[in-house]
């Protein structure tokens, strides 16, 4: 298993100014908000006119390099990619406890020594799109802007790594514990395990519930064609469309002659027995999952609204098992 990284960032400069100005309040010695010549803004605490204390920088997209004139800027430590920091401050750089986060997502959680991070943090890296459940969160000891050291690799599959970290990577003694049981024990080599015996390779996968109206909707793709906010029913047997779909799935080419199947009685929850015309999807997927060949039928009174139904034959090809939380808004598989 292997982890991709965006190269370290870093600041790009440091300015210097013995004067400043103020938007409000007191940034001599007191409580106030800056906005610095670069662009940035500083809320929080001041002393003897510098940006030293608990306070909140927020960065530009692109920082101002200059030229300034006297009052314009002060000490202020500007990271490269970065959208704020919250903590404690001195001399306008990172010191002692605070949190980094930057636009690409990641995020940054240690204490840090003249803008450095030092000691041992946390890096947290997001999903690179919804349901994609790429993301993972390192803890461990800092050195030179990368995690190396005994730490801890948590993916948001569920699976976890304990052990010998470089430079972010699984390298050295180390295991990885899978969410669904069993682990991966041995030694490591640039997120690669090079010698381990025992595995159980199943994981777990996550895809997002919108809840809209009182009801919860999934994204899919069928037969490659996106089909946005289909109604994940539990209580419905199988993948329910409506004839709007059919039609434009024809006439696209995208369903054809022999994805036609014989029609059935289905019972509503009425009650009423009502016979449904049906086709053989070839291909769904959902989040990083492609299920093949999931039976449906077509909701003729859905005609016009657009509705389309997730049914169990398909969530239940998804993974030998499943969990659903409402409260979260997850679709858990593996």
């Amino acid at each position: 298993m292997s982890l991709k990284y965006c190269s370290t960032l870093v600041f790009i400069f440091l300015s210097f100014s013995l004067s400043s100005q103020c938007l409000s309040g007191d940034c001599d010695n007191g409580e106030g908000i800056w906005k610095d010549g670069t662009g940035s803004v500083y809320k929080g605490t001041f002393v003897n006119g510098t940006l030293t204390g608990i306070g909140t920088v927020t960065y530009p997209d692109y920082p101002n390099e200059g030229p300034f004139e006297a009052g314009e800027i002060k000490d202020l430590l500007v990271y490269d990619g970065a959208l704020t920091y919250v903590g404690e401050l001195s001399l306008g750089s990172p010191n002692g406890m605070g949190t980094l986060e930057f636009r690409s997502g990641q995020v940054i959680k240690c204490n840090w020594v003249d803008g450095d991070p030092i000691g041992i943090g946390v890096w947290t890296v997001p999903n690179t799109a919804p349901g994609a459940n790429d993301g993972y969160e390192i803890k461990g000891p800092f050195i030179e802007w990368a995690i190396t050291g005994n730490g801890e690799i948590a993916y948001n599959t569920g699976d976890t790594y304990r052990g010998e970290i470089v430079n972010f990577n699984e390298e050295g003694e180390g295991t990885l514990h899978f969410y669904s049981g069993g682990t991966m024990k041995g030694n490591w080599k640039e997120g690669r395990c090079i010698n381990c015996q025992s595995a159980v390779t199943s994981t777990r996968n996550v895809i997002p519930l919108k809840k809209e109206n009182g009801v919860f909707k999934v994204d899919v793709s069928i037969n490659g064609v996106p089909v946005n906010n289909m109604i994940f029913d539990t209580g419905a047997g199988e993948i329910s469309i409506s004839p709007t779909f059919l039609m434009a799935a024809i006439e696209n080419g995208d369903l054809d002659k022999t994805d036609i199947l014989d029609g059935m009685n289905y019972i509503n929850a009425s009650g009423d027995v009502n016979y449904s015309a049906r086709v053989n999807l070839r291909e769904l997927t959902i989040g990083n999952k492609t299920i093949y060949n999931v039976e449906a039928s077509i909701c003729e009174t859905c005609e016009g609204l657009g509705i389309n139904l997730f049914g169990l034959n398909a969530i239940s090809k998804l993974g030998e098992s499943i969990e659903i939380d409402f409260n979260k808004g997850e679709l858990r598989y593996w």
